[in-house]
């Protein structure tokens, strides 16, 4: 399938003495999905610039429907509020700390229309291994077809800080983030890079590390049965085959390159990229994945 997909953006700030606020508008519009968001953000500066706190709103509305069917004949609501409040801190002349806590609140009914989950009985569950492909998979699985169905309401909260540290001609720089939410999942991310400063040309390489536990309702198979009394199928509550609400690990290491040009350095060109290992520890057809990812990003900054 092919499918075409807009994504406008609008956002800026000005700042006013030691206060700088910022507005922040965007969309995301396929056929089958329309996603709405703004933002609003807020920082000052204190003790001569040595201290930044920074509060930030967004707020999302997104209709999720099916590919040819219009909004009006199928479509769910999400909405979306999120809260973030952080702190810069310079602790001395080449050392930034910083560290921040996030809620978000999300409602409505996030479950993909096109995901199928598969069902077993009872008596074969036991029986099924992580990684059971999907030839074995349709053998085993029961007739009984059923979409995905995952909670209406989810509530998330993070907390992360920042180390940046200022060497002779280059920078380490040390990200840590903890999260937890109401659907049971728990993770951690590490992020590092060192930032390499030669005349005009700055390299670094990168690594990053991340782990979560599953969601309470993530199951390797979901049973499906049949009511003695009523011979009605009966399902469970809530059933998922996204490969992110399982528990799993994953690695990431690569690094970039930037370029500054123009008497004042003002215009860059740089290039990134990155090895991606993920790791699914209790999950059906595969428990592996490698990703790459790259991006050539030019910037010109305005003074």
């Amino acid at each position: 399938w092919t499918e075409l997909r807009y994504v406008p953006g609008l956002y800026g700030s000005k700042k006013f003495g030691d206060f700088r606020v910022g507005l922040s508008a965007g969309a995301s519009i396929e056929p089958d999905y329309l996603s709405l968001a703004a933002g609003l953000n807020a920082s000052v500066d204190l003790a001569d610039k040595r201290v930044t706190p920074t509060l930030a709103y967004g707020f999302g509305y997104d209709i999720q429907g099916r590919s040819g069917t219009s909004f009006d004949a199928f479509s769910t609501v999400i909405i979306q509020n999120s809260v973030d409040a952080s702190v810069s801190v310079v602790a001395d002349k080449a050392t930034v700390v910083g560290g921040g806590v996030t809620a978000v609140f999300q409602t409505g009914d996030t479950s993909k229309p096109y995901r199928y989950i598969p069902l077993f009985s009872e008596d074969i569950i036991p029986q099924i291994p992580p990684g059971l492909v999907r030839e074995e998979v349709d053998r085993v699985r029961s007739p009984v077809r059923a979409l995905e169905q995952l909670p209406t309401e989810r509530y998330r909260f993070a907390v992360a800080g920042r180390v940046a540290h200022r060497l002779e001609s280059s920078t380490l720089r040390l990200d840590q983030r903890l999260y937890i939410d109401t659907w049971g999942v728990k993770a951690t991310t590490t992020d590092g890079k060192f930032l390499i400063d030669v005349d005009r040309v700055r390299v670094w390489p990168h690594l990053r590390f991340h782990a979560q536990t599953g969601a309470d309702f993530w199951q390797l198979a979901y049973p499906v049965r049949q009511d003695s009394a009523s011979g009605e199928i009966v399902l469970p509550n809530y059933r998922t085959g996204d490969r992110e609400l399982g528990p799993m690990i994953s690695a990431t290491g690569g690094g970039g390159v930037k370029v500054f040009v123009g008497e004042n350095r003002n215009f860059s060109l740089g290039f990134t990229g990155d090895v991606v290992y993920s790791r699914f520890l209790n999950h059906l057809y595969i428990l592996e994945r490698f990703g790459f990812f790259g991006a050539l990003v030019g910037e010109v900054e305005f003074k």
